[in-house]
C-alpha cells in the first residue's frame, strides 16, 4: 500500500503518496491481472546465503513476504507504480519467507535499506511478536499486513479492513454496511473484517 512511501519520508511525500496510490489505481491495476505470478519471487533463504539481502541494489526496498508468495499481484501492481512515477531507487519484490526463517527475516528488515514490507499469508498473525510497535488497528485486530521501518524501529499496521470497506463502497456499491454477509477464511484477512 502507498503507506509504505507515505511514513518512510517527510511531509513532502505525503502528495506523493497520494499520486502514487492514483498511479496505482489508473495506470498499474488495470495491466497486473494477465501478469500475476510471474514476478520471480526472491527465496529468502538463498538471498541471506548471498550476504543477507546486498543481492536487492536499491537505496528504497519494500516487498511483500509470505509462503507461498508466488500467486500476489502486489509485485506487478507496485512496480508498474514505481516505473510510471519514475522513483529512482525504489524496488518493491515479492520475498518467499518461510516461517522458520520469519525471524532472520525481522532482524534484516531493520537494516537502512528497507522502507517495509506488505505481510500476507502465514505472517500476519505470527509476525507480531517481531514487531516494537502497533497502531490501533493492528492491536485490536490481531493481524498486521504492513510492516513500516522508520529507523530500524518495526511498526506494523493493518490496512486491510481498510480496502475491504472501500471496495464494498466503491466496488459493491453496498452503503449499507450493517447487513450480514459471509465472510470465508479465517486467516489475518478475515480477522480484520469481522
Amino acid at each position: 500500500e502507498a503507506t509504505v512511501i507515505s511514513d518512510a519520508t517527510p511531509n513532502s511525500s505525503r502528495r506523493r503518496s497520494a499520486t502514487f496510490w492514483t498511479t496505482l489505481r489508473s495506470v498499474a491495476l488495470p495491466k497486473i491481472i494477465p501478469t500475476a505470478g510471474r514476478d520471480t519471487e526472491l527465496d529468502y533463504t538463498v538471498l541471506r546465503l548471498r550476504s543477507r539481502i546486498s543481492i536487492m541494489q536499491s537505496r528504497f526496498q519494500m516487498g511483500i513476504i509470505g509462503h507461498p508468495i508466488a500467486h500476489s499481484v502486489s509485485p506487478s501492481m507496485h512496480q508498474a507504480a514505481i516505473r510510471a512515477l519514475d522513483l529512482k531507487g525504489y524496488r518493491y519484490d515479492p520475498i518467499l519467507v518461510t516461517p522458520e526463517n520469519l525471524e532472520s527475516f525481522m532482524e534484516d528488515l531493520r537494516g537502512d535499506e528497507w522502507l517495509g514490507v506488505n505481510v500476507t499469508i502465514p505472517h500476519k498473525e505470527a509476525i507480531l511478536s517481531y514487531l516494537d510497535e502497533l497502531d490501533s488497528d493492528a492491536r485490536h485486530i490481531g493481524a498486521v499486513n504492513l510492516v513500516l521501518n522508520k529507523n530500524g524501529k518495526l511498526i506494523g499496521k493493518n490496512t486491510d479492513w481498510r480496502g475491504f470497506l472501500q471496495s464494498l463502497h466503491e466496488d459493491g456499491g453496498l452503503t449499507d454496511i450493517t447487513r450480514s454477509m459471509v465472510i470465508l477464511g479465517a486467516g489475518g484477512s478475515a480477522r480484520a473484517i469481522t
